[in-house]
């Protein structure tokens, strides 16, 4: 049986099967106007959308394959966000909302591009929910960023 056939009669493992899974998904997220993040189970980032990019002004390829949202330390301490990381990847659906990030964190961090420096604080509402294979394992969770500006 082709992979192609496997994919089509949901026998496959998602984000373990093709390349072609991972563009149709990316494809789709990127039509959305939200900023959205993809992550691997083990916290990897996969995709970001042009949304999030634009919104963030961030430098997608040092972010993607590169970051583990699992063990970032200023996440997971600094805000406090480790129970929820844990528990959205163990397949549950949650938000946060009113998360502050400080803007000259996310510019060291993520690689802001340079002249696109925004004045204040950064606050967003955070939505993840997972991604579950025909099999029911947790192949993937997809993050939703509402960001609002307070202006100083």
């Amino acid at each position: 049986m082709s992979e192609a056939t496997q994919i089509q009669q949901g026998n496959s493992r998602f984000f373990d099967t093709t390349i072609e899974w991972q563009s149709s998904l990316f494809s789709v997220l990127e039509l959305f106007p939200i900023p959205l993040e993809v992550f691997a189970p083990d916290g990897i980032s996969l995709f970001v959308n042009r949304a999030f990019v634009e919104s963030l002004h961030i430098d997608a390829e040092k972010l993607v394959g590169k970051f583990n949202v699992l063990e970032d330390p200023y996440l997971n301490h600094k805000i406090g966000l480790s129970d929820y990381l844990r528990r959205v990847f163990a397949g549950e659906v949650l938000s946060v909302s009113d998360a502050k990030v400080p803007f000259e964190e996310i510019s060291i961090r993520y690689h802001v591009a340079k002249g696109k420096v925004v004045a204040g604080d950064l606050y967003q509402d955070i939505i993840c929910f997972p991604l579950w294979s025909t099999e029911r394992f947790l192949c993937g969770v997809i993050a939703m960023f509402m960001t609002m500006i307070a202006i100083k």
